[in-house]
Formats: structure tokens, sequence, C-alpha cells
């Protein structure tokens, strides 16, 4: 993202959490995680009524930014990395507020 004069480039972990902030399934599949831990692609279509492709991909993107853990069993269950998303989070707190 082109950066105006004046405005303080984001640091890489602000930029993850914008990013997710800008799309809401990925934001639904996440928070659904944080209280849900240790859930399949199944579990989380039945649980949260998005279609499989999309869940698919919301797993993608979160996987990417470091948002996910998996447990490594067939099938792989996720749950979300609680502290990189507070890190993050907090990082575009801190450029939003600065």
């Amino acid at each position: 993202m082109p950066i105006r004069p004046g405005i303080t480039p984001m640091s890489a972990g602000a930029e993850r959490a914008r990013s997710l902030l800008g799309a809401p399934v990925r934001l639904q599949v996440l928070r659904f995680l944080l209280s849900n831990p240790q859930q399949s692609r199944t579990q989380l279509v039945e649980r949260t009524g998005i279609a499989l492709p999309t869940v698919r991909q919301a797993i993608a993107h979160l996987q990417e930014a470091g948002y996910l853990d998996l447990d490594g069993s067939y099938p792989v269950r996720y749950s979300a990395n609680r502290a990189r998303v507070a890190e993050d989070t907090a990082a575009l707190q801190v450029w939003l507020l600065s």
C-alpha cells in the first residue's frame, strides 16, 4: 500500500492484522477458532455454516499469516495462535493511535 507523506508505515504485524480485518470470513473463522480450538475443516463447515471452499481459502490465508496452529493429526485440527493474534492486533492498534 502506498504511504502518503507524514504517515508512518505499518509494521508487518499491523499489516497482517489489517488484512485480516478486511476479510469478514477470515475474521469469522479466526474468531470461531479462538473460542473453539481443535476443529477440523469439516467441523468448521458444520459449525459455522461457511462453505467448504471458503473455509479452505480462509484457513490458507490464516495459516500463511501465522494465525493457526495445526495438531498434526488426520484429519488436521486447527486452533488459533492467540499470541500471534494478540501481537499483531496490538501492533495495528499502536499504528492506528500513533
